[in-house]
């Protein structure tokens, strides 16, 4: 349930590590890293240790480039997003396009068998005369 808290003294390690704990203690107590890092997290550290023992023209040159690399990643993910979305109503506009000329098609054919001619068809549905007997052809129908 609560948080184990423990206290140590940095001044009485050996410097010998045995398992990872020693390597975080070895940091603290000499405040630079062992020759061999195996450590959770501790990469994250030696990473930050480099940058700030570089020179300052050379900080600023690498933060730069880590925030175009963050800006470049927040603006892929936020294209990714846009093309998502257009593809969704692109999807739903054709959906809709199909559905529409389906019930189109479904119209032409009960027409027909309530015996409607062809051109009147054409007219009620608002499709040429050609189309509707290509319709009822792919239905068998002519």
């Amino acid at each position: 349930m609560y948080p184990e808290i423990v206290l140590i003294n940095v001044a009485w390690f050996d410097d010998r590590i045995r398992s990872p704990k020693d390597e975080w203690i070895y940091y603290m107590k000499h405040e630079k890293l062992p020759e061999k890092v195996t450590a959770k997290g501790l990469h994250l550290v030696s990473e930050r240790l480099r940058i700030d023992a570089t020179e300052t023209k050379e900080k600023r040159a690498y933060r730069k480039y880590r925030k175009n690399v963050l800006f470049s990643d927040d603006y892929i993910e936020e294209v990714a997003l846009k093309n998502k979305k257009l593809g969704i109503e692109e999807g739903l506009e054709r959906g809709m396009k199909q559905g529409l000329e389906r019930g189109k098609e479904e119209a032409v054919v009960n027409a027909f068998r309530k015996g409607l001619d062809t051109a009147l068809i054409a007219e009620i549905v608002g499709l040429t005369e050609q189309k509707v007997m290509e319709i009822l052809r792919k239905e068998g129908l002519l």
